[in-house]
């Protein structure tokens, strides 16, 4: 687990577990890893594309926000896709499945992601806690690698 001085030089913290693991918004709240200053470095082989997962274990569930900003979204992270430079996209809470707390909210072009935890989430006090799960998946066959 990376720990709060790895995260105090400005740089992309690289995820070293592949082709597949979870990203805990626990972990960036009590480190700063995976923050704004310091966002998780999510990186596949050549070759492959990465999809993202989101396990939402807040209490509540707004409106059926998904992938868009807007007034009432609440944002969980922002994905970046350093080669593609007019992606970025804000992932809120809802959507997914009957209850809301499982859904895929993302599935690169490339194989290279910057996740940003919101931190401001962290400062109330019924924060929302959640999980990514990213998933390296061939883009030859189509299937998880």
């Amino acid at each position: 687990m990376e720990t709060a001085s790895t995260c105090r030089v400005k740089n992309p913290v690289p995820v070293t577990s592949f082709p597949s693991g979870y990203l805990a918004s626990y972990v960036t709240e009590l480190t700063g890893c995976g923050g704004p200053f310091t966002p998780w470095l999510v990186e596949a082989s050549v070759g492959q594309t990465i999809q993202l997962t989101l396990y939402n274990f807040s209490l509540s569930s707004s409106s059926d926000q998904s992938r868009v900003r807007s007034p009432s979204c609440s944002a969980y992270v922002v994905v970046t896709e350093p080669a593609v430079v007019t992606r970025n996209v804000t992932v809120c809470d809802g959507g997914g499945d009957m209850t809301g707390r499982q859904r895929q909210v993302y599935r690169s072009v490339t194989n290279r992601l910057l996740l940003s935890v919101s931190l401001q989430q962290h400062l109330a006090p019924d924060a929302p806690y959640f999980m990514l799960k990213y998933e390296g998946w061939s883009t030859r066959t189509g299937n998880q690698s």
